[in-house]
């Protein structure tokens, strides 16, 4: 990634971060040195990063690129998942070096790891009979004063009519609450929502992102669902 493209990561990555995903960046950064002088498109990533990630390096020498590589895959799917970011100067991108991977990282993953599987294992099938028998007894409703009017259940129950194969996808705010308490979800019809972070815009790329690969595949594009929604 350019330079100047390492600041629009950070809402990616505290979204994929908050909702556990997986993830290493790559980021561009001014030459090893140039940094701390405030060059020209310099910019700390990773002391940006680090409070919304699990791991942020910048690689001043080439011969640390590997392990700095296999740590932050190691980081990112460790424990809980989350974002791992390596921060490359333009010189040591173009420098020649060895492109070996060391078998085990330096952090401490092994040990998170081990620990975890250490844990006790909780048995929740009660739990969730549970929760099943309060949806049965006390159904989430919405209201439908007048059958007349357009609210948004009744825009719902129609997407639920209508469309049996495909992709739904929402923003943040009212629409993604009604959607996920009342769109009916099955393997053909299927949800994409920001998750926990509330991304704003979310939705509007995600549309795109769908319709790019409907277009690949051959497929179907269900994409107006969003716009008919907001």
């Amino acid at each position: 990634m350019e330079i100047t493209g390492a600041s629009n990561l950070v809402t990616g990555i505290a979204t994929a971060n908050y909702d556990s995903v997986p993830l290493v960046c790559f980021t561009g950064q001014v030459p090893t040195y140039l940094i701390g002088n405030n060059a020209f498109q310099e910019i700390d990533i990773v002391r940006i990063v680090k409070s919304i990630g699990k791991y942020a390096v910048t690689v001043r020498r080439r011969e640390d690129m590997a392990a700095a590589i296999r740590e932050a895959f190691a980081a990112a799917k460790s424990g809980r998942p989350g974002v791992a970011v390596v921060d490359l100067p333009k010189d040591i991108q173009q420098a020649l070096g060895s492109d070996v991977y060391p078998e085990n990282p330096s952090i401490a993953r092994d040990a998170i790891a081990a620990f975890l599987l250490q844990q006790p294992t909780y048995d929740f099938a009660e739990w969730k009979a549970q929760i099943q028998r309060w949806k049965e007894e006390k159904p989430l409703e919405m209201t439908q004063c007048n059958k007349a009017e357009v609210t948004p259940l009744a825009v719902i129950h129609k997407i639920n009519q209508i469309f049996t194969n495909a992709v739904i996808t929402t923003d943040v705010g009212q629409n993604q609450l009604w959607t996920t308490q009342f769109l009916e979800l099955t393997k053909h019809k299927q949800m994409l929502t920001s998750g926990g972070f509330g991304t704003m815009g979310y939705g509007c790329r995600t549309d795109f992102a769908d319709i790019q690969n409907k277009n690949e595949c051959g497929g179907n594009k269900q994409w107006q669902n969003h716009y008919l929604r907001n």
